[in-house]
């Protein structure tokens, strides 16, 4: 008899590295873990009811649906993906009013800020709001940052000129607002900054990989890898850490994504001085806080020289270290213990948990199997939008394509010792 838990990963890219690495403790707990997505959640939970729910957003699925398994006396437990700090909209985005928290058990967040705030506008009832900090950056202490292999890698966020269902510009141009076409400038203006210095760096002998961002069509880099030819890479792996730990540099425009790089000790450089950034006002500390750790040369010939410094040291900022303990409850990689805090605290607190008899869980093993080959077939046929086989590759976790990285069975060395 154990509890069956299952865990929603509703990004691959964002949230596979971390949700496996609290998968292994909630094992060590005596739990059965099952991890489904977007293309499986849904359908699976039609089948069978778990012990545990864990989700990544509390709108994942309807109030309804929630409701019918508290009924049946599944426990439901939040660990937010996107933390936020001193941002009302975009918190308000994440916990719209129409959410009832009677449903959840226990949802954790990333800071202070978020749990007063949610106590504060929302009606939380009994819902236990718990401060953990961020799962994802337990992982960040185990990325070596000692290599130095004249590899730069580019961030990219081309999504508005490079959508990821390889619709026509048009199509995005008859409905936009000023405030995209503002962000299609930044796209466009970046996207030229980057592609003259990875022309530079491959004719200074660096090696360059580009990872785009999951909302872009990964196969329209197939026209920049036949242009820069040897040294240059897209990478399409779903582990980000293990990509930044191949790295010495780490270059695009201001984003949430080089917060990981700057804890890790590996040098970021900020293009956004070179061409005229605009972004949302409401975000405008943050961005400036995130350049605290980033190098921001004003010119191409400042930007080439750093790229090409093999002595560049990661930036050191006091401000950001702030902001990243407002953020994050943590101002150093070394103190991330959030996993086996969540998990230690859902065990002591988490009252009534059943668990599931030996063919219970032989039975959701085989129907989640079922399920899984099922989704292949019919992204294998239907082959377009959501059930295409690159969105499920890029975003929708499958186990049958999907398995644990190098560096995931790494760090489960190093924190297990198996």
């Amino acid at each position: 008899m154990k509890p069956i838990a299952l865990i929603h990963i509703d990004a691959l890219r964002r949230e596979y590295s971390s949700v496996w690495l609290l998968s292994k403790y909630l094992e060590t707990n005596g739990f059965k873990v099952i991890l489904t997505s977007r293309s499986s959640t849904n359908y699976i939970l039609k089948l069978f009811t778990p012990d545990l729910l864990i989700l990544s957003h509390p709108f994942t699925l309807p109030n309804e649906s929630l409701e019918k398994l508290r009924r049946k006396g599944t426990k439901i437990v939040i660990t937010e993906v996107e933390g936020i700090v001193r941002v009302d909209h975009d918190i308000s985005a994440t916990y719209p009013e129409y959410v009832q928290f009677k449903n959840f058990d226990i949802v954790y967040v990333w800071n202070q800020w978020s749990k007063d705030w949610l106590k504060k506008n929302r009606s939380i009832g009994s819902c236990k709001i718990e401060v953990s900090g961020c799962i994802r950056n337990d992982l960040i202490k185990y990325i070596d940052s000692s290599r130095k292999e004249n590899r730069i890698g580019i961030i990219g966020r081309y999504e508005l000129i490079n959508s990821f269902d390889g619709r026509h510009n048009f199509e995005n141009l008859r409905y936009m607002e000023q405030r995209h076409i503002e962000r299609w400038h930044v796209d466009l203006d970046s996207f030229l900054i980057v592609r003259d210095l990875t022309k530079y760096l491959l004719d200074n002998g660096y090696k360059v990989s580009f990872r785009p961002h999951p909302n872009e069509n990964v196969k329209s880099y197939q026209i920049l890898k036949d242009f820069f030819g040897d040294g240059f890479e897209v990478n399409e792996g779903f582990d980000y850490y293990e990509w930044l730990g191949t790295l010495d540099k780490v270059v695009g425009t201001v984003s949430s994504a080089f917060l990981e790089p700057y804890l890790a000790g590996i040098p970021t450089i900020c293009i956004d001085s070179l061409f005229d950034y605009k972004g949302p006002p409401n975000l405008e500390e943050w961005r400036k806080l995130t350049r605290e750790g980033s190098y921001l040369p004003k010119n191409t010939k400042e930007l080439y020289s750093l790229s090409l410094n093999k002595e560049l040291k990661p930036k050191f900022s006091k401000k950001l270290n702030q902001y990243l303990l407002d953020l994050y409850s943590i101002d150093e990689a070394e103190k991330s213990k959030a996993t086996e805090y969540v998990v230690n605290h859902m065990v002591s607190n988490l009252q009534g948990l059943t668990k599931s008899s030996v063919f219970k869980i032989l039975y959701v093993n085989t129907i989640k199997l079922i399920l899984e080959i099922l989704v292949l077939v019919r992204c294998v046929l239907q082959n377009s939008g959501a059930w295409s086989m690159q969105n499920l590759r890029q975003y929708d976790y499958n186990s049958l394509i999907h398995g644990p990285s190098g560096f995931m069975k790494f760090y489960y060395r190093k924190i297990f010792g198996k």
